[in-house]
């Protein structure tokens, strides 16, 4: 005879009384008919147990069903007898509650089959130990060419949402990927994937890896284009390439050059005839060229001294080395000092031979550092020339920072546009006002025009620790207009940048107007200065150097002393 859901029990009965139950339910049982005058206990309600639990996130419980009967017994119940529900998390036909990944209040509800009995127990779950719930895979797509590489990692995301290390084995089709997951790329274009698989679980991540045919060389580009320079000089040339997937890269190239010689490396020296001449680079192995056309010209001849100075008449930090009044023109003041300025022996810091002292700024705290002469220009008729040479050399580290670029070889002072504090090669301006009517700073980096200029087109050579010969021409084209041209050589001689109407400072050039915005005219162009101008922060160790500077009537050309 079959069970009925929620049977009744028997339970703390007088023996009489449980005796002669059991004779009637005996012959109820064996004649299949029920007993006239006694109904069987009816279910009056079911309970879970336990009432209320609390479960960690991903971690499970079992719950019981009882029945009540109208005769106040209880009995268990199977669990598969009931009809289960829950929130939270999944609840098993058994009555086994697993909570999900989410902490919170939640519910399991039993129902009576078959009808409208039920009860529900209160389920807190808490979030407990983060559990790993996913594996992620990087980078979740690449393209790669023929043969190429590329090294993939994975990292796990846990419960709460937060990281994870997680070890992983990796595998791949469409190429090799390395136990560390460094994939390389087979022979075959397609699309393939990479996949990471949790070891000694089941979480995976896949990525997609698209290979491509290998990119090829389409066009071999030499720059400069074109290029004049002097007889004996010399021009750096570099070659790019233009790939057919649109990329650059660096090609190997072999290079012929005619009016001169050319380097595997593509330094090209200028022979002894001017005219005009090629330099070509030709792809190794292939036969793509790009031709640049060289210029050759006769180097002007020096223009006349007006004033020199090679601090040689002697070593220290007297008014009379550092304004070196040995020379045919004496500098007119010095400023600051502090024991910053000096004049060194040249020995070893890389100047011409001809030179036997430079002078030297520490750099420090102190300001107005410098030496300066004065009207060595007054009033030039229209259409001279002012050229000025000086050779630097900038040891201050790199690291040093407050208002100094150190990363780069050539500097001028901010006078009022952000990078104050910079050391100036050359400083041009008024020698009839102390209230700074400057109109011009040469040598500079942020200042009325930079080295080379502020269009970007260094030449890339320049480099802390060496030294360099610098010259500016000056031409005065009206009353009140000028414009100015650069060169920058180094020590040897040979010319690394020559510059036509440099740019200065607001985006003009020098026949537009001088700094802060006004033109230059007789007053303003009659003082020159060279040191610094404000403290820089390092240390009082780091040097910067001057040496053969001269005020010409056109390009100076080098020191000759």
């Amino acid at each position: 005879m079959r069970r009925n859901l929620f049977p009744s029990s028997r339970r703390g009965s007088a023996a009489l009384l449980s005796s002669l139950l059991l004779v009637v339910l005996a012959v109820a049982c064996a004649t299949s008919e029920p007993i006239a005058g006694i109904d069987p206990p009816a279910v009056v309600s079911v309970s879970l147990t336990p009432p209320s639990v609390t479960v960690q996130v991903g971690q499970s419980t079992p719950f019981s069903i009882f029945a009540h009967l109208s005769s106040g017994d209880s009995s268990a119940v199977a669990a598969s007898e009931a009809q289960w529900t829950a929130d939270g998390g999944t609840i098993s036909p058994a009555g086994v509650y697993t909570a999900g990944n989410a902490p919170g209040s939640f519910r399991v509800i039993a129902t009576q089959t078959g009808g409208t009995l039920a009860d529900t127990a209160a389920v807190t779950v808490t979030s407990g130990p983060p559990v790993l719930s996913a594996v992620i895979l990087t980078p979740a797509s690449v393209s790669l060419g023929i043969g190429a590489t590329r090294q993939f990692t994975a990292s796990g995301r846990l419960s709460d949402g937060s990281a994870a290390a997680v070890t992983v084995t990796y595998s791949a089709t469409g190429g090799t990927i390395s136990a560390g997951g460094l994939y390389t790329a087979g022979t075959t274009a397609g699309s393939f994937r990479v996949i990471a698989t949790q070891q000694g679980g089941t979480l995976a991540d896949t990525s997609a890896v698209t290979i491509t045919a290998a990119a090829t060389l389409q066009q071999v580009i030499l720059t400069p284009a074109s290029a004049s320079i002097v007889t004996a000089g010399s021009l750096q040339f570099t070659v790019s390439g233009r790939m057919s997937d649109g990329s650059t890269s660096v090609p190997a190239v072999g290079y012929v050059a005619t009016g001169g010689t050319i380097s595997a490396g593509g330094l090209y020296t200028a022979g002894s005839t001017t005219g005009s001449f090629q330099v070509i680079a030709t792809q190794t192995g292939g036969s793509l060229a790009d031709t640049a056309a060289v210029t050759i010209t006769t180097p002007p001849p020096p223009g006349t001294v007006l004033f020199s100075s090679n601090w040689s008449s002697g070593t220290g930090t007297t008014d009379a080395v550092l304004r070196d009044t040995s020379k045919p023109v004496a500098w007119s003041s010095r400023w600051g000092d502090n024991g910053l300025l000096a004049v060194v022996s040249a020995a070893g810091l890389g100047f011409p031979a001809t030179m036997a002292n430079v002078f030297r700024v520490q750099m420090g705290t102190s300001s107005f550092d410098w030496v300066m002469v004065k009207d060595a220009w007054a009033a030039p008729a229209v259409g001279s020339s002012l050229a000025f040479r000086i050779y630097l050399r900038n040891d201050v580290a790199n690291t040093v920072s407050g208002g100094y670029a150190s990363t780069h070889p050539i500097e001028s002072e901010g006078d009022g546009n952000g990078i104050s504090g910079n050391y100036y090669a050359m400083h041009l301006g008024s020698n009839t006002s102390g209230t700074f009517p400057w109109m011009l700073d040469v040598g500079g980096y942020g200042h009325q025009f930079t080295t080379p200029d502020q269009t970007g087109s260094n030449p890339g050579t320049l480099q802390k620790f060496t030294t360099y010969r610098l010259e500016w021409k000056f031409t005065r084209t009206g009353t009140s207009t000028y414009t100015v041209d650069m060169r920058i050589y180094d020590a040897a001689g040979a010319l690394l940048f020559d510059r036509n109407t440099i740019t200065v400072w607001g985006g003009g050039t020098i026949a537009s107007g001088g700094g802060n915005g006004a033109p230059l005219d007789d007053s303003h162009i009659r003082e020159f200065r060279v040191g610094i101008n404000g403290g820089f922060g390092a240390s009082g160790t780091q040097y910067v150097y001057w040496g053969g500077f001269a005020v010409c009537t056109d390009w100076c050309g080098a020191d000759g002393s």
